[in-house]
C-alpha cells in the first residue's frame, strides 16, 4: 500500500456551527458543510482547505480527535494491508469522487482516501 500523505485531521465536535465559527476565526479559514450518510447514521461534516475536519454526531459525550486520513494510490491495496496489521474494516464508502475505508488499528480510526487529482475539497464535493 502507498501512502500519499496526511490529508487531514478529523475532529469530533458537539456543536458544529459554534465549532465552524471558533476555527474560522482562529485558523482565518472557510468550512464547505456537508451532510454524509454512513450506514444509517447521517453525519454533519465540515471541511477546511486546511485539512481540518469537523464532525457533529448524535449522542456525543466529549470532543475528541476522530481520525486522521491519509491519502493512498489505490484503495484496494487497503483492506489486506490492513487486516495483515491486525486490524479491521469498519465502513467503504464514497463521498462525491473521493472514495473511503475506515479502519481501526488498535484504539486508533484510520480513514484512507483515494481520488483523482490534487483538489480534495473538489472531489469531496463533485458528485459522479
Amino acid at each position: 500500500m502507498k501512502i500519499k500523505g496526511i490529508e487531514r485531521v478529523a475532529l469530533q465536535v458537539k456543536d458544529i456551527d459554534q465549532s465552524i465559527t471558533f476555527f474560522s476565526r482562529l485558523f482565518g479559514t472557510t468550512f464547505q458543510r456537508q451532510n454524509v450518510q454512513i450506514n444509517d447514521s447521517v453525519i454533519k461534516v465540515a471541511f477546511s482547505p486546511l485539512g481540518i475536519e469537523l464532525l457533529e454526531e448524535t449522542d456525543l459525550e466529549k470532543e475528541s480527535l476522530r481520525s486522521f486520513h491519509l491519502r493512498v494510490e489505490n484503495i484496494e491495496d487497503v483492506h489486506p494491508a490492513v487486516l495483515e496489521a491486525g486490524g479491521e474494516i469498519l465502513a467503504h464508502f464514497t463521498v462525491g469522487e473521493m472514495e473511503h475505508m475506515i479502519a481501526k488499528i488498535g484504539d486508533f480510526r484510520i480513514v484512507f482516501v483515494s481520488y483523482e487529482g490534487n483538489d480534495s475539497l473538489k472531489a469531496l464535493s463533485s458528485g459522479k
